[in-house]
């Protein structure tokens, strides 16, 4: 008997394996990766093609049910016994028995097919025998450092001074880089006779001509040559200017280009003299920077002292003018500079680099050439550098302050430490209302303001300012009414019922609510202490605005004897 297949359009039994028909074994791992089988699940058996030495592909063998989709373009086989497979869509013929066939093929597995007729498969291929892994290479694993945490709020924003940096040392280096010799060269003999000359011809009472006078002058003079008119004209111009002294050359200069005259400026003193020790005439050839932003004698390393007479205050004008005009354009820097260096004015020029938003040097001024700690230390706050602000702020003993700033970049503890410190001092001076201000407003601490203000009303320092905060802090119109009523049964006695009853008034005229309650307390402490003072009952005025005819009853109750029925 010959076991045969033929083509059939069912299968009879159910798929247990699959085909892939190539010859090479990395073929069948890259086709069984990308249909993602579970290897555990497989065993591979390689099949024999009719050529000798030649592969014509394998049998993949699941022990889990397979169905279409999950192999692909791969062709199907059915498993007719646990040992024997027959592709999809064909039949045995003759037709066995399955207990003929199972007799039939017992032990090892076995496939039918057309292309390569029937095989034994003696044991599964191993494909982890058939794999080359590669060779090992030492490598240095990096660790990466640990990543900067990243909050997602940011709470309190701090800028940190670079250590040894001098803000107003960096200041004057960003608005006077250096220094040169001013160009123009003094007039040599002979030009100084050229210029004799021109000015004999070209000035008419002592006064310079226009320039159209100029030219006719020249042309007069000279003849009717273009050429030569001109160029005596021009030579003319460049001497007047180079005849002209140092100062006005720098006046001019300031007028015309201030952010370069500021290399060639001389500073003056507050007696609109020029600084330094030693006399001599001012050229812009001589002056060299020596002012230094942390020193309060500016003028340490000057070596001599320029003397130019009348032209102080001209100069001193000047230099206000071109300070004014460098803060019309915003230029705070160079202005505050001008202020400083060429005017000695230290106010002026903190409140220029204060209001230019330069906050570090504006406060470096304050605290080392004005000694004005409490100007410094709010510069401080506004540059954001919050350490070096409490630092100066507990020096002065503004601890309030403190605990402002410590609140701001959300240290607390530290915070409500130098509020209760700036309360302890406020309650020391018998200021309670302040006092009970920081620990409402600062500390959250309600209780603790209500109690100091309670302090405030039985010392009878502004008993009538801190019973009304008090009363006026409890929202609540019930709690309030019970609160008035406990303090009138218990602390309002002769001294101070005059001043409760001011407060009733107050409270009466602010609340609807309570006004009937009040009312009727106001004329029952009246009652009470009407007979030691009469006078108090002008009070229960404010309480009847709408009865005319209460001030007569009021007065003639006064002047009731006091010993005769009412």
């Amino acid at each position: 008997m010959k076991l045969r297949i033929k083509p059939s359009t069912t299968n009879d039994f159910e798929y247990g394996g699959f085909l892939i028909k190539n010859h090479s074994v990395k073929e069948w791992i890259l086709e069984l990766q990308r249909l993602s089988m579970d290897w555990s699940t497989l065993k591979i058996y390689p099949i024999p093609n009719v050529t000798p030495n030649s592969i014509w592909g394998c049998l993949i063998v699941s022990s889990q049910k397979l169905r279409a989709q999950d192999v692909g373009g791969n062709e199907l086989c059915q498993r007719v016994t646990p040992h024997l497979f027959i592709p999809e869509k064909s039949r045995l013929t003759p037709t066995l028995l399955l207990a003929e066939l199972t007799e039939l093929f017992p032990k090892f597995i076995h496939i039918i097919h057309p292309e390569f007729g029937t095989v034994e498969f003696n044991e599964p291929f191993s494909i982890v025998n058939h794999l080359t892994l590669p060779k090992e290479k030492y490598r240095y694993i990096f660790k990466p450092q640990d990543s900067v945490f990243i909050p997602q709020e940011i709470k309190s924003f701090q800028i940190k001074a670079v250590p040894n940096e001098d803000p107003l040392k960096k200041l004057e280096d960003n608005v006077v880089k250096h220094r040169e010799k001013i160009p123009h060269k003094p007039l040599n003999i002979f030009e100084k006779l050229r210029f004799f000359i021109y000015n004999k011809v070209l000035k008419m009472d002592g006064n310079a001509a226009s320039e159209d006078s100029t030219q006719s002058k020249l042309k007069k003079f000279f003849g009717s040559h273009k050429d030569w008119v001109d160029k005596w004209d021009q030579d003319f111009k460049e001497l007047e200017d180079r005849n002209k002294n140092e100062i006005e050359k720098l006046i001019q200069l300031l007028e015309r280009n201030p952010e370069e005259a500021l290399k060639y400026a001389i500073p003056l003193n507050h007696n609109l003299n020029p600084r330094g020790s030693q006399l001599g005439n001012y050229s812009f050839s001589k002056f060299r920077s020596s002012f230094n932003w942390n020193s309060r004698n500016n003028d340490s390393n000057s070596s001599y002292h320029v003397d130019i007479g009348d032209q102080n205050l001209v100069l001193n004008n000047q230099y206000i003018k071109t300070a004014e005009s460098l803060i019309k354009k915003g230029e705070y820097e160079k202005a505050a500079f001008v202020y400083i260096k060429l005017l000695n004015n230290y106010h002026l020029g903190a409140q220029t680099l204060e209001n230019g938003k330069l906050y570090q040097e504006a406060a470096t001024v304050y605290l080392k050439h004005l000694n004005n700690k409490s100007k410094a230390a709010e510069c401080y706050t506004q540059a954001k550098m919050t350490e070096k602000a409490i630092k100066i702020y507990k020096e002065i003993e503004d601890y309030c302050k403190v605990g402002d700033l410590y609140a701001s970049i959300h240290r607390v503890p530290e915070s409500i430490k130098y509020y209760k410190i700036a309360a302890d001092i406020l309650l020391s001076q018998k200021q309670y209302i302040p006092a009970a201000m920081v620990y409402k407003n600062k500390i959250n601490d309600v209780d603790r303001s209500q109690s100091i203000l309670l302090e405030g009303w039985l010392d009878g320092n502004k008993n009538y300012d801190c019973l009304n905060s008090y009363f006026s802090n409890i929202e609540n119109q019930k709690d309030r009414l019970k609160a008035i009523n406990a303090i009138y049964t218990k602390d309002v006695h002769y001294h101070n019922h005059s001043v409760f009853l001011k407060v009733i008034h107050f409270q009466y005229r602010n609340s609807q609510e309570l006004a009937p309650e009040l009312r009727n307390l106001a004329y029952d402490l009246v009652s009470k202490m009407v007979v030691e003072n009469p006078h108090i009952i002008n009070e229960l005025r404010k309480f009847n605005l709408k009865n005319k005819d209460f001030g007569k009853d009021a007065f003639r109750y006064k002047k009731i004897p006091r010993s005769s029925p009412m």
